[in-house]
């Protein structure tokens, strides 16, 4: 499971519970896809830490390349959209 950091206020359906901005939950991987797809994008992202960083990598920014951001996102299965721009992107891990 992962640490996501609440962005939008939301009810969990499956959690029964009301998650307010900046909350911070687990959920898998499967879940948290399944808030996104029902809510849209803009209600939780990955909280990157030590922890769950596997990379070894320091985290992008807005001098790094598409791909590396991408590459970063990966190594951390942090998901995104293909066709996202680079700042949407570095918003992902923020």
């Amino acid at each position: 499971m992962a640490k996501y950091k609440v962005l939008k206020v939301f009810r969990g359906k499956d959690e029964r519970v009301t998650f307010s901005v900046g909350d911070v939950a687990e959920f898998t991987d499967e879940r948290a896809k399944e808030i996104i797809n029902n809510l849209g994008a803009g209600y939780i992202e990955v909280v990157v830490s030590e922890e769950n960083d596997t990379s070894g990598a320091t985290k992008p920014n807005d001098k790094s390349t598409v791909a590396e951001i991408k590459q970063f996102l990966d190594e951390n299965h942090i998901e995104y959209d293909d066709k996202a721009k680079k700042d949407e992107l570095l918003a992902l891990i923020k």
